[in-house]
This record gives C-alpha cells, structure tokens and sequence, in this order.
C-alpha cells in the first residue's frame, strides 16, 4: 500500500503540472521503487518539462528498460536525442510510436521536423524557448472536481472583472527591475566603429550581426541566463567586432552569478563544447560522468572526470577537475557535477561549483550534499 500511495501523490503532482515537486518527492525513493517503469517515467518526464535533459535521460533509459512499450517515455528519449543531434535514435523512437499509434500527433511532427531541416543544427532552435515541447505529449491541468465546480461557478465574474482591468493593470504595473551590471551594455552614445577589418578571427561578423550579438548579451544576462550570455560574449571576443564591444562584453563577465543544483539553466553538451571549445570559456555545465585519478591536496581536490561514463555505457570524453572545496571522493565514483569551463582551442579543464553523487544502481540520482559555498 506505501508503493501505491507513494506513486499516487506523485502522479497527482505531475498531473497538476508540479514537475519540481514531483523530483523532490521521488528522488529519495529510488530503492523503494527501482523495478517500477512508472516511477522513472515520472522523474524523467518531469526533469524534461523542468528543462533537465541530462537527469531526464538517466530515469526514461530506465524506465525503457522496464518498458519498451510505453509512448510517452519513447517521446520523451526521442526529443532528448534531438537535442544532441542523433536524429537516426530519435527517429526510432517515433517510428516505434507510430506503428502502435498511427494516430499518434508528437510523433508525426517529429517526423515532419527531420524531414524538413537541412542541418541537424536547426533543431537547437527548438531549445532556445519552449518550442520543444509540442514534441511532448500535452499536458493538460486535471483539476479536482471540486475546484472544477468552484471555478465554474465565479469564471463568468473573473473574466469580466479581468477583461476590465487587464489595461489599468498593465499600466501600473512596473518593469521588472534591472539586473546590478546591466547598463555596461547599454552604450550613451553607440560607438562609431562596430567591426574591425584587419586581422584574423574565428567569426567574421557584419555590423549588424554585432550589434544582433551584444544586444542578446544584454537581454540574456538580465533574463538570468548567464550561460547563454556567456556564450554570446565568447562569439564577440572571437569576432571582428571593434573593442568598445569586446570591453564591455568582457566588464560584464565580474556580473555572472555561480550556478546551483535548483537554479542551473541552458545546460551544454560535451559534444557541443568540443566541437567550437572557445564558445564555452566560462560557460557553467553540468554532466554526469565517473571520477578517476583523484588526488586530495590541503587546499584543493583535483581528479579526472569521465564525461557521460556514469551509467558505464559511453565514455563522452576525459576531462580534469579542480575542486576548491572539501568533498567525499573515491575513484569510480558516478557523480553530477556542476562546474566551469576553462577552454582555449579545447576543453582545458573544469572548475567544480557543486556536486553530487548518483546511486551506482541504475544510474539514478539520490540527495547529496551540495558542498558549494556562495
């Protein structure tokens, strides 16, 4: 009765769209439920709605294990290889789907998408908002029968009240405020020169392509996305923008806040940092893999990190780690790290921020200690 009851709340949780709550109460479950298919769906269904891919394809691989048959996790693994670009493992899946479900809405436009992009890249469009989640089966508020009968009986008043005041309210209603650092990309007076013409650069950008580019640093920083930002910093400090760009790009690099477990946004791959590693220089990342090679001194931790090793089935790559905080290491040990990126032409190293270890079963997550000190 607990397992049912357990799975229960859980299900009313991700019903009602509470996708955090819904890890936050199964996470520390994991051996109480390791053998149900449904208990991994729901971690990972809801870590993909909550923009997690990396903790989603660890529970939905599992939940495949248990489960081949079920649509929604194949929806789910589908977008995730979407995301790094292996449309032939996405494809299956909604190849799979569709021979069961001829029907089936997610699948087909999958399908629609593969066959209409030219490049694999376009799909990261997909990614840059909530684009992606028509891939996903709908998710529909359920509502208990008492709060539908309520909002029945007041909807007519509340619309009407709203659509009255929805002008007013806009009016008074104050922008949110600005970031601290926010201005530094804010020019008075744009400067006269916008690109460089002599010299050699990774990126050869038009005038307005930097102008395109420094604005996004702006917006990206203020919306909190300081990877994203981070990222459009490198591109102009690896162009042929003039300087007045590239020192104020650098200035508001000292505004980026540390990145934790419940706030961590715009994750990378491993195989996108290799492919242009000076993209990524500063960039926060968090990856699953296998610690190696550790080596604790008096002031600091450092080890070999074994990218996308956790599970034991791929080794993405083999990067070193500092840690400059006190942590409980062994070799072997499966872990997900938060850290930045020290690059120049490739993946120098990795600096950790936080870290936590995975249950070595299964490659699921348990609550650690979050060893970060802000």
């Amino acid at each position: 009765m607990k397992k049912k009851g357990g799975l229960e709340r859980a299900r009313k949780l991700y019903n009602s769209r509470n996708y955090g709550e819904v890890i936050r109460f199964l996470e520390p479950q994991v051996f109480l439920y390791r053998e149900r298919p449904e208990f991994y769906r729901l971690l990972g269904m809801s870590c993909l709605y909550d923009g997690d891919f990396s903790g989603a394809s660890s529970y939905l691989q599992r939940a495949l294990q248990l489960d081949d048959d079920d649509t929604e996790t194949r929806l789910g693994l589908a977008l995730i290889h979407v995301r790094r670009r292996e449309t032939q493992k996405a494809l299956n899946h909604w190849l799979y789907v569709l021979e069961r479900d001829p029907g089936n809405r997610q699948a087909k436009r999958g399908l629609d998408l593969v066959r209409a992009a030219d490049d694999p890249s376009e799909f990261m469009e997909l990614f840059e908002g909530d684009s992606y989640l028509h891939l996903l089966p709908s998710r529909k508020l359920k509502l208990p029968k008492a709060m539908l009968r309520a909002t029945v009986a007041t909807g007519v008043v509340v619309l009407l009240i709203a659509l009255s005041l929805q002008i007013v309210d806009r009016l008074r209603a104050p922008d949110p405020p600005d970031r601290d650092g926010v201005d530094i990309v804010r020019f008075d007076t744009p400067p006269a020169q916008v690109v460089e013409y002599d010299g050699e650069y990774r990126y050869i950008l038009g005038v307005d392509e930097v102008r395109r580019s420094f604005g996004l640093v702006g917006e990206f920083f203020n919306e909190r996305r300081d990877n994203r930002a981070i990222i459009e910093i490198n591109r102009l400090l690896n162009s042929n923008a003039s300087q007045a760009y590239k020192e104020r790009a650098r200035l508001l690099m000292s505004y980026m806040s540390r990145p934790s477990f419940t706030n961590f946004r715009d994750n990378i791959e491993y195989a996108e940092v290799e492919r242009e590693p000076w993209l990524y220089n500063n960039v926060h990342v968090r990856w699953k893999g296998r610690v190696t090679n550790v080596d604790i001194g008096t002031e600091r931790i450092s080890f070999d990190f074994l990218v996308g090793y956790h599970d034991e089935r791929v080794l993405e790559g083999i990067v070193p780690v500092t840690l400059p905080f006190a942590a409980a290491l062994e070799g072997a040990m499966p872990i997900e790290l938060i850290a930045k990126l020290e690059t120049n032409d490739t993946i120098e190293g990795l600096v950790g921020v936080s870290l936590r270890r995975i249950a070595p079963e299964f490659s699921t997550e348990l609550p650690a200690r979050n060893n970060s000190n802000n």
